[in-house]
């Protein structure tokens, strides 16, 4: 769904207890470049995540919610989306395939 290099929207930032050790947070509505995508280190139900690491913001990294992490910690895909611009709108309009038309 995303890879690195692409612009992003923020579409949640309602942070959770345990994220004040994190000083720079995305920001709903605001639009981000992906610089890395890793694996998100926090247990998940579904089997491991992708998480996002962001050109625009970069913290140090620190110890988090008891785990001694030697990363910056990075955001969770489920908080983004891809950005639509005029662009990426026209190249997916023109990727669709055009029916055949039938003589009837």
């Amino acid at each position: 769904m995303f890879r690195v290099g692409q612009k992003i929207v923020c579409i949640w930032d309602s942070w959770c207890e345990g994220w004040d050790v994190v000083p720079n947070r995305p920001i709903k509505d605001n639009v981000y470049t992906i610089r890395a995508m890793v694996p998100w280190t926090w247990p998940q139900p579904d089997g491991p995540e992708i998480a996002l690491l962001l050109e625009e913001i970069i913290n140090e990294s620190d110890e988090w919610d008891g785990i001694d992490s030697a990363h910056e910690h990075p955001f969770a895909q489920d908080y983004f989306r891809p950005l639509i611009t005029i662009e990426t709108f026209i190249q997916e309009i023109n990727s669709i395939p055009v029916p055949e038309t039938v003589d009837g």
